[in-house]
């Protein structure tokens, strides 16, 4: 029994994009969607997995990795299954200014409860905490080498899904709470880019390619977006932009 899964990470949205910008920011939310050079991002992220042939296009539901899965798919013959698994931890400041004092205290919180290794504490009650968090992305773990034995899984979502998932690979299903939050910060990924992971019943899991952005990297930035030499890449976004 054999498993390649791609974790790519979503393109960058607009809070991201704006964060140069003399204005407010708000946290991402599950509604935030991607910004122009977001759009470019996935599509160049499109180009690369075509020639990976994945078996499946999974992602999550939230919107930026919703439409991140919908433009790759229009260079690979996939089509998109949104997966709840997939999404973000959920956090009551989603959505919330970045200045606001409930951000700031959010990130005190969690400076805090991650030096104290805390996998259940919660800063809102409605939150998640790490080892729900974890538990989920446990599901996904065990399901995905029994669901699609000998193929490749394309998976959109985002960076603390991905960082999650790689730190429970490598390190199992109970890790301690001091390698675990090691772990999630090492194995942080940016924006489109692609992580290779491969699991044997025998062997287990392992990191083959973590955070690859080379496609990525033919892409000056001019202006504060991306320039793309493929006029066929700007006709797909501008038709993006024109349907939304």
């Amino acid at each position: 029994m054999t498993l390649k899964v791609l974790l790519a990470r979503h393109g960058t949205s607009l809070p991201y994009e704006n964060i140069d910008a003399d204005k407010d920011i708000v946290r991402q939310s599950k509604f935030t969607p991607l910004g122009p050079r977001g759009i470019l991002q996935a599509q160049l992220l499109g180009k690369k997995i075509a020639t990976l042939k994945p078996y499946v296009l999974l992602n999550s539901p939230y919107r930026r990795a919703a439409e991140t899965a919908e433009i790759i798919a229009r260079f690979a013959p996939l089509c998109p299954n949104a997966i709840d698994d997939l999404r973000e931890i959920r956090r009551i400041v989603d959505g919330h200014s970045v200045y606001s004092q409930l951000n700031l205290d959010y990130k005190k919180w969690r400076g805090e409860a991650i030096k104290r290794g805390d996998m259940v504490g919660k800063f809102h009650p409605h939150d998640q905490s790490f080892g729900e968090y974890l538990a989920q992305i446990l599901r996904v773990k065990h399901w995905l080498p029994k669901e699609f034995d000998n193929q490749t899984v394309l998976i959109v979502g985002h960076s603390q899904f991905s960082s999650m998932f790689i730190s429970s690979a490598l390190l199992g299903d109970k890790p301690s709470p001091s390698s675990l939050f090691t772990y999630f910060n090492r194995y942080f990924m940016t924006h489109a880019a692609l992580t290779t992971l491969e699991y044997h019943y025998r062997h287990g899991w392992k990191v083959i390619d973590f955070n690859n952005t080379s496609h990525l990297k033919y892409t000056p930035r001019i202006c504060g977006a991306f320039f793309v030499p493929d006029r066929s890449l700007w006709l797909l976004s501008e038709n993006m932009n024109k349907e939304k």
